[in-house]
């Protein structure tokens, strides 16, 4: 569903939820997925985003993360070429604006 709203339509819809601008040069350059999560603010530590991991509570873009290994991956992890919607846990929401 959030693959067909057009980028206007993500920020008007998360407008209000923590945001991150991350230079774009991250995404091309191997780094995992756990870092982006910590860069972010979406959890505080690498531990942390493993346990979210693990338990099935960390999403991009509505896709659960099955691997802390994951590499971020414009292809993958980006709507639009320009945003990364995070959530944790059922209810928290945290976007990357990428620059």
């Amino acid at each position: 569903a959030l693959l067909k709203l057009s980028v206007s339509d993500l920020y008007q819809l998360f407008n209000d939820v923590p945001t991150t601008q991350l230079p774009r040069e991250l995404c091309t350059s191997n780094i995992s997925l756990v870092d982006i999560i910590v860069k972010s603010k979406a959890a505080s530590s690498n531990n942390e985003v493993r346990r979210l991991i693990q338990s099935g509570g960390l999403y991009i873009n509505n896709i659960r993360v099955e691997s802390a290994s994951e590499v971020m991956s414009p292809d993958n992890h980006m709507l639009k070429d320009s945003i990364t919607v995070i959530r944790t846990g059922k209810k928290n929401y945290y976007l990357i604006k990428w620059i």
